[in-house]
């Protein structure tokens, strides 16, 4: 029988999100004015949770490296 595989994605507020990208690189430009306007603008893979936006990491991350392509149309136009 086939293994099932729970792959749960790394939802991040904006904070943890820049924390994280910080332990990486503290040098980065990435400022939480950025990310919250990539949320707004509905361009990165993300959620709103009352008055958090949970960004799901591994997406904001495929987003900075291949750039500007917008995850979200993509989900979009997969699942219809």
């Amino acid at each position: 029988m086939a293994e099932i595989i729970n792959i749960c994605p790394r939802m991040m507020t904006i904070e943890q999100l820049i924390d994280t990208v910080k332990q990486a690189d503290e040098n980065t430009a990435i400022t939480r004015y950025f990310v919250r306007q990539l949320c707004k603008e509905n361009k990165i893979v993300h959620i709103k949770a009352g008055q958090k936006y949970l960004i799901n990491y591994d997406k904001f991350i495929d987003y900075l490296n291949y750039g500007g392509e917008n995850e979200c149309q993509k989900a979009s136009t997969k699942n219809g």
